[in-house]
Parts: C-alpha cells; structure tokens; sequence
C-alpha cells in the first residue's frame, strides 16, 4: 500500500502543472513539469527566487512580488501565481 507521501509525490510529479518550492528565497524543490513551463534543460538550475524573477515579464514583476510578500506576511501555505515570460 503506498503511502500518502508516495500517492503525493506521484501526482506532483505527474502533473502538468508545475510546482516548486522556496525556502527563504532559495529554490528546495521543483516538479519535471517546470522544465517545460520555464523552457529550460533543469529547472533546478535556477537556485534562487532572483533566478526565476529574471525570466518574467518586466510588467509581471511588481503583481509577483506583491502577492509573495503577502503569502509571507500572511503564513500563506500555497500561492497560485500567473504571469508571463520575457
């Protein structure tokens, strides 16, 4: 019987939608499906918030920071972000 672990990493790591994780602006975890949604070989790569931040849309950028600035303020568990690349 798997694990509710097991079954979690299994759809994260299914899905298209993509997932990644920071802690205190650093990257710790990134689902396969950023690769196709950043277009890059390993999303890993980019190791830090900054390095995600570069490849936004100059116009996206102040909405995206307002809204992680207050999913901190807030202990917010989860954001859902939109925005565009460069």
């Amino acid at each position: 019987m798997l694990s509710k672990n097991d079954i979690f990493k299994i759809l994260v790591e299914n899905s298209s939608d993509g997932l990644a994780l920071f802690e205190h602006m650093e990257l710790v975890y990134a689902s396969e499906s950023m690769n196709d949604i950043f277009g890059c070989a390993d999303f890993k790569l980019l190791r830090s918030y900054s390095d995600v931040l570069a490849r936004v849309h100059p116009d996206d950028i102040p909405a995206l920071q307002k809204m992680r600035d207050e999913g901190i303020k807030k202990k917010l568990k989860n954001q859902r972000y939109h925005f565009r690349f460069k």
